[in-house]
């Protein structure tokens, strides 16, 4: 298996993902898993830099509008930016 950083943009199975990276409270990062991995298959959560909340959001292949979707409702919940 390859390294993560020589995937380039790519997933394990070797299919492309659409890398998001997103700064959300602290607090928040849980609850964003959660969620997430309550939408089985709909994306997956990396932590970048816990302290200042920066996370990377891949969404599965053709679930991306899916998950657009779905950040935009909980942006009315929780803090939550892209870069």
């Amino acid at each position: 298996m390859k390294s993560r950083a020589g995937n380039h943009g790519k997933t394990p199975n070797g299919m492309a993902s659409d890398r998001r990276v997103y700064y959300l409270q602290r607090k928040d990062m849980a609850y964003l898993k959660f969620i997430l991995e309550g939408h089985e298959g709909l994306a997956s959560m990396t932590t970048l830099d816990p302290e200042c909340g920066k996370v990377e959001i891949r969404p599965a292949p053709g679930r991306e509008v899916e998950l657009d979707a779905l950040l935009r409702v909980l942006a009315t919940e929780i803090s939550l930016r892209s870069t």
